[in-house]
């Protein structure tokens, strides 16, 4: 009678609380769901400082489009004498100096005579990081047609 009283209990739920094997089997469900996020949580380690100094690199080479694009519209010179001030200009931002980045900034030739103008030349902008080491690799370059009034 004692055993039917027990069993009617459990069915009917008034038992409270939750036993060891429950707990255990949580436990388990929990570091089974651990160890499946890990190597998605290493992953993300190890790819975050590069996608930040790509975009470091991505911010350097549209500074430098954006600065060739506004000295084009006063002249040629102007464009082709960035690429003596840009190197050190851009290479003195906090980003370049954090993920070692240099930027180079290669303008085209001008057109040779003044009835060629209004006239384009080509700009080419690249950022490397690590540059003149073995660990050197190309973040990213953008080539760029610039848009000159005047020689």
């Amino acid at each position: 009678m004692k055993i039917l009283r027990n069993r009617l209990r459990l069915l009917s739920g008034d038992y409270t609380g939750l036993g060891l094997v429950e707990i255990l089997i949580s436990m388990l469900i929990l570091a089974l769901l651990a160890v499946a996020f890990l190597p998605l949580l290493l992953n993300t380690l190890q790819l975050g400082p590069k996608n930040a100094a790509i975009a470091a690199g991505n911010q350097l080479v549209a500074d430098g489009l954006t600065r060739a694009e506004a000295q084009g519209l006063a002249s040629c010179m102007n464009v082709q004498s960035l690429s003596s001030s840009f190197p050190t200009s851009a290479a003195t931002t906090a980003s370049a100096i954090e993920y070692g980045i240099s930027v180079t900034f290669v303008p085209g030739s001008c057109p040779a005579g003044p009835l060629e103008y209004p006239s384009t030349i080509e700009v080419l902008v690249t950022a490397v990081q690590y540059a003149g080491t073995p660990n050197s690799r190309v973040l990213t370059k953008a080539r760029q047609l610039i848009y000159v009034a005047l020689p």
